[in-house]
C-alpha cells in the first residue's frame, strides 16, 4: 500500500486520532456511533493496544452479526422484495452465521444448496428472492450468484456476448444449468405452509403442477432449454459448465447442486475469495481494491493486484474468516490513516492515501440516533466486552425510518441515507429530533452540557475554536437548558453527524 503510494507520488494523511478512529471502526463493525460512555472510556484508556482490543470487542458483539446480516440482507433480499408477510427469518439466520464466525464458503454453500420445508429453512431466502411466484427460476439465480458470490456481472450475456467482457452466452447459461432441477414442491397438498424446496434426479416422475421448461428433454447431466426471449440462444440447449472453464462432464442422473457449490463457493474457484476479500475492503475503506465490485471481468485491474491476491490468500488460508480478515483490515495503517487531506492527496479516490468520507446507511443513522439521544449511556458488558446494544428509539419504528430514509438500493452496494429534502425536513422538523430535551438532558448530561452533546453526537470533544462559537451561540438562551438541545439538535442535522469518516 506504502509502496503503491510512493510509486504513485502521492502523500498519506497523518493516523487518524483516537476520537475518529473509535467512531468509524464501530460504525464499520457494529453499524452505529459509540456511546459516550465507550467514547469517554476509550479516551481515558492508556493501554498501547487499546485500538486492537476495542476491534476484538466489536467483532465479538452480537451487533457485528446483526450489522453484516443487514448488508448482505439487503443485498439477496432488496427491500420490497424476497419474504413477504411480515416475518423475516432470513435476516436472524444470517446474523447467527456471522456471530457465530462461521465460514463464508460454509454460509453461501448452504444457501446454495438448501432443501427441504421452506418454513423450516431461513437460509433458503437466497434462492426464494431469485424465484417467481416461489419457482426458483435458473437465469435469476446465475445473475445474483456471479454478482454477489463472484463479483461477475453476468447479466448482459443472458441475451447476447457481453459487448465489453469476455462473457459468452454459453457462460451464463452454463452457470444456469446447474439450477434446472431446483423446484417448489409441496409436501401437504395445496396447503402453502408445506412448500419445500427439492432438487429432482432425471429420470424421477414429475410431481409438480409446474411444467419443467428449463430442462431439455433426455439431456444427460445438468443442462438446460434456454427460453425463446433469450435472443440468438433462444431454444439451443446449453450443458452446465464451470464459469471460465469446461464443461462439467456430468452424464448421472445428479442431484448437481452439492457438487457445484464446492467449486462456486471454493478455494477452486477464482472468484470466490477475490470477492468476498475485495467487498471487504470496500466496506472498510469506502471503495474497493477492484471497481466496480462486480467487475471481475478477466480485463479490469484491481488497483493494489499484489494486496487483492494476498488478502485472498489470507481468506482461504483461514477458513474463510471474517473475522480474521476485518481483524486485519482495521489493524492496519492504511485503514487508520485520517480523512483530512494533505497538500497533494486531496483529489486521491484510488489510492488510499487517506480516508474516503461516506454517507451511512440508513439503518446506520437510525441506531446512532438511539445512541447520541439517549446520552452519556450505561456502562457496557457481558460477551462483547465494553460493547453495548443500541436501544430503539421510543416511538419511532426502526423499518418505517430505514423505507424513508433510505435511497433506492443498489444491487451491487446497497443503500445509503437519502439526502434529499424530504429527509431533511423530517430530521429538522419532526417530532423525532424535538424530543431531544426529554431523551438528552432528561437523562442527565452533566453540569458541561457542550461536552456532552459533541461526546454524544461527534464521539469527540469540541475543539477550541469551537468553544469559542458554541460560547457565542449560548449566549442567545437565557435557559441552560434550551441552550444544550438547540446545540445537539444543529449536531445531529449537520454532515458531520450523518458521514462515516
Amino acid at each position: 500500500m506504502d509502496a503503491g503510494l510512493a510509486r504513485a507520488r502521492i502523500p498519506a494523511s497523518p493516523p487518524a486520532d483516537d476520537a475518529a478512529f473509535l467512531r468509524r471502526v464501530t460504525l464499520d463493525i457494529i453499524g452505529r456511533i459509540p456511546t459516550s460512555h465507550e467514547a469517554s472510556a476509550f479516551f481515558e484508556n492508556k493501554d498501547p493496544e487499546k485500538r486492537a482490543r476495542w476491534i476484538d470487542d466489536l467483532l465479538a458483539s452480537p451487533s457485528y452479526g446483526e450489522h453484516f446480516a443487514t448488508i448482505w440482507r439487503e443485498l439477496m433480499l432488496p427491500r420490497d422484495n424476497g419474504i413477504k408477510g411480515g416475518r423475516d427469518p432470513f435476516s436472524p439466520w444470517l446474523a447467527e452465521q456471522f456471530g457465530r464466525n462461521r465460514g463464508w464458503d460454509r454460509i453461501v454453500t448452504e444457501m446454495l444448496t438448501v432443501e427441504g420445508k421452506i418454513r423450516e429453512l431461513p437460509q433458503s431466502g437466497f434462492i426464494l428472492a431469485n424465484s417467481e411466484n416461489m419457482e426458483p427460476q435458473p437465469n435469476l439465480l446465475a445473475d445474483a450468484t456471479g454478482r454477489l458470490f463472484w463479483g461477475v456481472q453476468l447479466r448482459c450475456a443472458e441475451c447476447h456476448d457481453h459487448p465489453f467482457a469476455q462473457w459468452k452466452q454459453a457462460d451464463f447459461w452454463g452457470t444456469a444449468a446447474f439450477f434446472t432441477r431446483l423446484r417448489k414442491g409441496n409436501s401437504d397438498g395445496k396447503n402453502p405452509s408445506g412448500w419445500t424446496l427439492t432438487e429432482s434426479a432425471a429420470g424421477e416422475p414429475e410431481p409438480w403442477q409446474t411444467p419443467r421448461a428449463w430442462v431439455p428433454p433426455g439431456a444427460p447431466g445438468p443442462a438446460i432449454l434456454v427460453p425463446a426471449s433469450a435472443g440468438k440462444a433462444g431454444g439451443k440447449v446449453f450443458h452446465a459448465k464451470y464459469l471460465g472453464g469446461a464443461d462439467a462432464g456430468w452424464k448421472d442422473a445428479g442431484p448437481f447442486r452439492e457438487r457445484f457449490a464446492q467449486w462456486a463457493a471454493g478455494a477452486r474457484n477464482p472468484w470466490f475469495a477475490a470477492n468476498a476479500a475485495n467487498r471487504l475492503w470496500g466496506q472498510f475503506f469506502t471503495r474497493g481494491l477492484l471497481m466496480p465490485l462486480d467487475g471481475f471481468n478477466g480485463e479490469n485491474e484491481p488497483s493494489h493486484p499484489e494486496l487483492l491476491a494476498l488478502l485472498s490468500r489470507e481468506l482461504v488460508d483461514s477458513g474463510f474468516d471474517l473475522k480474521h480478515v476485518i481483524r486485519c483490515l482495521c489493524n492496519s495503517r492504511a485503514y487508520q490513516r485520517s480523512s483530512r487531506v494533505v497538500a497533494g492527496n486531496e483529489r486521491d479516490e484510488k489510492w488510499f492515501s487517506h480516508r474516503i468520507v461516506n454517507v451511512m446507511r440508513p439503518e446506520m443513522l437510525y441506531d446512532s440516533l438511539s445512541v447520541a439521544m439517549k446520552a452519556p449511556g450505561s456502562k457496557g458488558g457481558g460477551k462483547g466486552g465494553g460493547v453495548e446494544r443500541a436501544q430503539p428509539l421510543a416511538g419511532v419504528d426502526r423499518a418505517e425510518f430505514v423505507r424513508f430514509f433510505g435511497s433506492r438500493p443498489d444491487e451491487i452496494e446497497g443503500s445509503v441515507v437519502n439526502q434529499g429534502i424530504p429527509q431533511l425536513l423530517r430530521l429538522m422538523n419532526g417530532a423525532l429530533l424535538n424530543e431531544v430535551d426529554r431523551r438528552f438532558i432528561g437523562n442527565g448530561a452533566g453540569a458541561d452540557t457542550t461536552d456532552a452533546a459533541y461526546l454524544a453526537a461527534y464521539s469527540r470533544r469540541p475543539g477550541e475554536e469551537e468553544r469559542r462559537v458554541l460560547k457565542e451561540f449560548a449566549a442567545g438562551y437565557s435557559d441552560t437548558r434550551e441552550a444544550a438541545t438547540g446545540l445537539l439538535w444543529a449536531l445531529l442535522n449537520s454532515a458531520e453527524f450523518v458521514t462515516n469518516h
